[in-house]
């Protein structure tokens, strides 16, 4: 999810990410064309991330970027990370 409350979506199969608004309507699109199955969009820092999985083998191009990372700027940050602390209390410790 970015700062703006959008959600970034990969399409696994389909080679691409949209970007989803609050209201549920697709407002963007990367495409990957030389990559089929894209997965784990995340933000480091206005860049969006994301890995890529096996697929058929019999896709060429597919299995050349199969494992692999893709980083593009889009020009707007993912939301700030939560912080929190897990207090445990054992009796006997």
């Amino acid at each position: 999810m970015d700062s703006d409350g959008f959600i970034w979506q990969a399409i696994y199969g389909e080679s691409r990410v949209l970007r989803i608004s609050p209201e549920g309507k697709i407002v963007a699109q990367i495409d990957y064309p030389n990559a089929t199955n894209i997965t784990c969009p995340v933000f480091v820092g206005t860049e969006l991330w994301v890995t890529t999985a096996g697929g058929d083998e019999s896709e060429e191009e597919a299995g050349k970027y199969r494992g692999g990372v893709f980083r593009v700027d889009v020009g707007i940050g993912g939301l700030k990370d939560f912080t929190f602390k897990l207090r445990v209390n054992v009796p006997g410790l």
